[in-house]
């Protein structure tokens, strides 16, 4: 049993693909959650969980009441993500107990798709010099494995190689995997250099905007500690690192230069419509929201302007949910996140920025990265060590550990 839940613990990384309405990462948190109440897991609320979970409940009736009668108000849109929500809530109020019970060992599970992620990067790169452009499906993975039957976004301006591995875009795959390496940098005692490594070559395989900006961000909050001298000069000497990194990074491709001045001209496509977009976009919401699920249907109307890209895509996790939810909805949302990350501040500054670079707030990544930065930070306090599946012999639902070789 205890490696059927590390199976679908990894399986809930894979965000993008969906299996009729829901995601394979979807499925994977309904199959935890069949697990956990078959096990008599129980669905413990504390006052603050309870609170957040209220006002987020409070925000979808509040935008369903004030916008189902609107001509762009999609009720399916609603019910589809509303339900969606309701699973991460009722996720994230059962599972953090009953994995701590089972002691699963989350670490080796993120670390090992990590690996995973790194080499299916390289082999996209590998096959693309190997066998060209024209051998595309071949080096996509998303393409023999997830149907993804087009392969733009693996290409820039150029045809510069862009790695997206798993998902349907290059950013998706950075901000995601430095969600997840930011989970182990925060609350591992010591993680391995090679660790370090496939990180940044999965951030820097995808020549995204948002990874270089995400890697800036998790090692500057790793390196910035000043209470000792040993914290001073790691910080110089991280910085310096990562300075000479950028400059090497910048100086080698023109893709990237291209990218971050039309960034300061404020010209760039996605790092300024979607992104400050996002926050332009409140400015015409309601601050009740639009209904869950109906922020693309309401915006089509404002058509391609100089803040919006007239899709509907919005680049930040907290905004959305004000623009679907409402204050009411995003107060819930805030809530929730300080409660579970509130122990480790760099998470959560980290967790902050990465909400950035996506508006992933009905899909998995936002609360499975709760519930396992809760399991991941108790562990860490209270020193209890994961049980490996392969050294144990006949565990039951209870946890109890039979015999150990």
């Amino acid at each position: 049993m205890r490696l059927i839940i590390e199976i679908l613990i990894f399986l809930t990384c894979f965000i993008n693909y969906k299996i009729w309405l829901l995601s394979i990462a979807d499925w994977a948190l309904l199959a935890l959650n069949a697990i956990a109440l078959a096990a008599g897991a129980r669905f413990w609320s504390s006052p603050v969980k309870k609170a957040a979970g209220m006002l987020m409940a409070a925000g979808l009736f509040l935008s369903l009441a004030a916008n189902f009668w609107k001509p762009y108000f999609s009720m399916g849109q609603f019910f589809q993500s509303s339900v969606k929500l309701l699973i991460y809530i009722f996720s994230i109020g059962i599972l953090p107990g009953f994995l701590k019970e089972k002691r699963i060992g989350l670490a080796g599970v993120l670390k090992h798709y990590i690996y995973l992620t790194c080499f299916s990067a390289l082999f996209q790169h590998a096959a693309v010099r190997l066998f060209g452009r024209e051998s595309w499906p071949l080096y996509s993975m998303g393409s023999i494995f997830f149907g993804y039957m087009t392969d733009t976004s693996m290409f820039a301006s150029g045809g510069i190689m862009r790695a997206r591995t798993f998902y349907m875009e290059p950013g998706p795959m950075a901000v995601h995997i430095s969600m997840l390496f930011a989970l182990l940098l925060f609350t591992e005692k010591k993680i391995p250099v090679r660790l370090h490594i496939a990180y940044l070559f999965c951030a820097v395989s995808t020549l995204s905007f948002s990874a270089i900006a995400t890697v800036c961000c998790v090692y500057a909050a790793y390196f910035v500690e000043l209470k000792y001298r040993k914290h001073v000069l790691r910080l110089a000497a991280g910085s310096m690192a990562l300075l000479v990194f950028l400059a090497v990074l910048y100086c080698s491709s023109d893709y990237i230069q291209n990218r971050v001045m039309r960034m300061v001209r404020m010209e760039d496509y996605s790092a300024v419509l979607r992104t400050f977009g996002t926050f332009h976009a409140l400015l015409d919401a309601p601050w009740y929201g639009v209904g869950a699920g109906n922020h693309a249907a309401y915006f089509m109307r404002f058509g391609k302007t100089e803040w919006y890209n007239g899709t509907g895509e919005f680049y930040n996790v907290i905004i959305l949910s004000a623009l679907t939810m409402g204050y009411l909805g995003m107060a819930g949302l805030l809530l929730y996140q300080y409660y579970f990350l509130k122990q480790r501040p760099k998470l959560l500054f980290v967790f902050l920025v990465t909400q950035g670079g996506w508006g992933y707030l009905f899909s998995t990544p936002v609360w499975v990265f709760l519930i396992l930065g809760s399991v991941l930070i108790s562990y860490a306090d209270s020193g209890i060590k994961p049980l490996c599946w392969k050294k144990i012999r006949g565990t039951g639902f209870s946890g109890k550990v039979i015999r150990i070789r």
